[in-house]
């Protein structure tokens, strides 16, 4: 029996054996993977896409309590870190906005962070679920993963 590392095929192995005789010497060729933690009954990708997706809950209330809860996951600590600061940038942006309703500007700025948080919101979910570790290209960071 032969393996393909996702470059080459591999050596010939006895059949049976799942990993290679020398998995050692065989790290360097297997391709890495995206999430190097997760296991494949591990739902740490559907948890980090509902925290971006947190904005519909209520903004803030998801990424924070994954965040608290999520200490040693860092996969899920970092889209949670991503996802509160981006919805602490938004609220930010929100409350700037309304004193700006008075010279009309506020009204854009404010209409630009709700199309941002869903547009973005709905980009970071997409990336999570793929097993990127995604950053907002638009972000205070305040909270540290």
């Amino acid at each position: 029996m032969r393996w393909w590392d996702g470059t080459r095929w591999g050596p010939p192995r006895p059949a049976g054996l799942t990993e290679s005789p020398d998995a050692s010497a065989d790290d360097d060729r297997r391709p890495a993977r995206l999430l190097p933690h997760a296991t494949p009954g591990d739902n740490s990708r559907t948890v980090a896409v509902l925290t971006h997706l947190g904005f519909v809950l209520g903004g803030f209330i998801m990424p924070l309590a994954v965040y608290r809860i999520e200490r040693a996951n860092p996969y899920l600590r970092h889209h949670a870190a991503e996802a509160l600061n981006f919805q602490i940038t938004v609220a930010l942006v929100a409350l700037v906005s309304v004193p700006l309703m008075l010279v009309v500007v506020g009204f854009a700025t404010l209409l630009l962070a709700v199309v941002a948080n869903v547009v973005l919101g709905i980009t970071g979910a997409v990336q999570a679920a793929r097993g990127v570790w995604w950053r907002y290209p638009v972000n205070l960071r305040l909270v540290r993963p």
